[in-house]
């Protein structure tokens, strides 16, 4: 695998503690920038952030990526819970989605993260 830089994951206050207790193991991205699937292999080391300008960051490796084109299909191939732990079902779980991500077209991606016990950035895995 090459030797790349963490990929780095600002998310909301909710989704970053949702992956901080375990009940969030996958994050719902458009399909651009950084969050395509060549950019993503499995293992490749990551940095979820609450924000941008937090000391909050928690150490993670990419796992599996997921990608559709519509939002239901990222959800089902993840498992919707794992993706929204506070929606009741998958309906709303979509309406969530669609609040946060906007009615554009797909595609959409779907990345699972493996958190570390560690903390801190995984920049500082060298340290």
């Amino acid at each position: 695998m090459l030797d790349r830089k963490p990929l780095f994951v600002p998310l909301a206050t909710s989704p970053y503690r949702w992956f901080e207790s375990g009940t969030k193991t996958w994050e719902l991205r458009r399909v651009g920038g950084q969050f395509q699937p060549k950019h993503l292999p499995a293992g490749r080391a990551a940095t979820l952030s609450r924000g941008y300008s937090t000391p909050d960051r928690m150490r993670a490796t990419v796992g599996r990526h997921v990608v559709g084109d519509h939002i239901l299909d990222v959800l089902q191939a993840a498992g919707w819970k794992s993706v929204i732990p506070n929606a009741t079902g998958p309906e709303e779980a979509i309406h969530l989605a669609r609040q946060i991500l906007g009615d554009k077209p797909g595609p959409f991606i779907g990345i699972e993260f493996k958190v570390s016990t560690c903390r801190g950035s995984a920049d500082d895995l060298s340290a």
